[in-house]
């Protein structure tokens, strides 16, 4: 990796600490999932409860990326991102120790405010600080979420079979989350100088970052994408399940070994071309890759083929948001924020859409419409490059 611009102090600090800010947002994203068993077993409560609250929980999770990217702009990233770890350690102490139902329910939703901020933060930090190589530092960024998505099942597994209390998991994320905040603590980030006068903002902010309509599409591009792997990693096991529990399951294993291993070799991928050109190539080959994987009647090949879709995909969420950096390079925050937002859009649209449609069309028919997904979202980033001159198809 290399070394962070000098604006930002404490360069290899900081890297560490987004590492280790992923990887805490990966491992508590599942811990309701890991616990569900055990939180409907001991409040009485169903599985539409737990819809509900994930409902909230997603939507609060864009709410706090866009804000969070108004208010670093204000405020600073480390005033942000230091407030949304003690948020995150608060309602994780919550989710601990409280025995009535709304307020223990209330506490998992607006966790989502202190995630969702930490993750559009630590997105806009690094595209400042890599942004001679924003493509590849992303995708490192990501892995590590990727990394405590897959270690928290299987400690959680652990500590529950061996008779732990399940309200101990959230007491450890509380403390994990404080040392965050406590790292943070100690981080100096030296504030970018902001323009003083209306001459000075003109100078900076180009007329071509003035415009909305390239970002519009990027956050177009995201939220197609976004529903796409959504609604295929939510649905999959589903889908399978006729083929036993233990082939659907790795099913949904061997996508997620093929995102982290396209995330940890990025660097030697993500250099053939731009990273416009190589965001929308994957977008299509990945669509390509779900089909056959649905169609298939065959599950050594759905599994195969899911292998190498979630390959393909790994890249594309840092991608879009490099190629966004590129067209606004001094509305860093705000663009991650945005685009956090519309990710947000994406899981809250196609999962319950492909629901109604296995109900109605079969889920088949649901997961092909999930896979097509990824065609118009390449279409939207072919018009937010033709509508920027920022960037282009072809070049560095």
């Amino acid at each position: 990796m290399p070394a962070l611009p000098s604006r930002n102090t404490d360069e290899s600090r900081l890297t560490l600490l987004g590492y280790g800010s992923y990887a805490l947002l990966g491992w508590s994203s599942v811990i309701l999932a890991s616990l569900i068993g055990s939180i409907e077993s001991a409040f009485d409560k169903t599985d539409a409860d737990i819809g509900v609250i994930l409902l909230f929980a997603a939507a609060f999770y864009g709410i706090a990326g866009l804000g969070g990217g108004f208010l670093t702009e204000r405020i600073g990233s480390r005033n942000v991102l230091l407030a949304a770890f003690l948020f995150l350690t608060i309602c994780m102490v919550g989710q601990g120790t409280i025995n009535v139902w709304l307020l223990f329910a209330a506490f998992v939703a607006l966790t989502s405010l202190g995630s969702g901020a930490i993750d559009a933060g630590f997105g806009a930090l690094f595209l400042e600080a890599f942004a001679d190589r924003r493509s590849v530092a992303l995708n490192h960024l990501h892995l590590f979420y990727g990394v405590g998505a897959l270690i928290s099942p299987a400690l959680i597994g652990v500590l529950i079979s061996v008779g732990a209390p399940w309200r101990l998991i959230y007491l450890i994320t509380a403390v994990m989350a404080l040392t965050g905040a406590l790292a943070i603590s100690r981080l100096h980030v030296r504030k970018p100088a902001l323009p003083t006068t209306a001459e000075e903002t003109a100078e900076v902010i180009t007329p071509t970052e003035r415009s909305l309509v390239p970002f519009f599409w990027l956050a177009a591009a995201m939220m197609l994408y976004e529903a796409q792997v959504s609604g295929i990693t939510i649905w999959i096991v589903r889908f399978l399940e006729d083929h036993g529990v233990g082939w659907a399951t790795s099913a949904l294993t061997a996508y997620w070994v093929g995102v982290s291993l396209s995330r940890l070799t990025a660097s030697r991928i993500l250099g053939f071309a731009s990273a416009a050109t190589t965001c929308l190539a994957l977008l299509v080959l990945s669509s390509i890759a779900y089909l056959i994987a649905i169609l298939s009647p065959t599950i050594a090949v759905t599994v195969v083929m899911l292998v190498i879709g979630g390959y393909l995909c790994g890249p594309i969420y840092p991608l879009i948001l490099s190629i966004g950096g590129d067209m606004y390079p001094h509305r860093l925050s705000r663009l991650s924020g945005g685009m956090t937002m519309a990710a947000t859009f994406g899981v809250l649209l196609c999962p319950p859409l492909i629901g109604f449609l296995a109900d109605t069309q079969g889920i088949r028919f649901g997961l092909i419409g999930a896979a097509l997904v990824g065609i118009p979202s390449a279409v939207a980033i072919a018009m937010a490059v033709r509508v920027s001159p920022a960037v282009a198809l072809t070049g560095d």
